[in-house]
């Protein structure tokens, strides 16, 4: 069902040229912001530390885990073969786990992208033989 051009789907919903609350209470909090900051700020170096988290949180962005080169070697063999030699070298400590993880993540994309081929290549031949027929 389409709607009608001109004709509200909440007739009794919120009358036009009304600001929604969210609206004014952002630019209220917009016009005393300088005072609030200072406020928070002063608050925090007194020792309220939930203020304190938070500012910092917002000046210092957060660490990210960072990872090293790693000499690995994966085995010939099968994906699966392959995956549980990167689950061994993490729990031997040979890999670190983030970097283990993104290894494991590039094995399931070769895998779907293997997949995929495999399914082209099948319904090729299965197309060629139906023409053949």
């Amino acid at each position: 069902m389409k709607f009608k051009k001109g004709t509200s789907g909440n007739p009794t919903g919120r009358p036009p040229g009304i600001p929604d609350r969210r609206t004014e209470l952002r630019r209220k909090l917009e016009d005393r912001s300088g005072e609030l900051l200072d406020t928070a700020i002063e608050q925090a170096l007194e020792g309220d530390s939930g203020l304190m988290r938070a500012l910092l949180g917002r000046v210092i962005a957060p660490a990210k885990p960072e990872t090293l080169p790693a000499s690995f070697t994966l085995p010939h063999g099968s994906l699966t073969e392959q995956a549980q030699a990167v689950m061994v070298a993490i729990a031997s400590g040979q890999l670190p786990t983030s970097t283990g993880s993104e290894l494991l993540s590039a094995m399931a994309q070769v895998a779907k992208i293997r997949e995929a081929d495999e399914l082209e290549s099948r319904i090729e031949r299965l197309e060629s033989a139906q023409n053949d027929s």
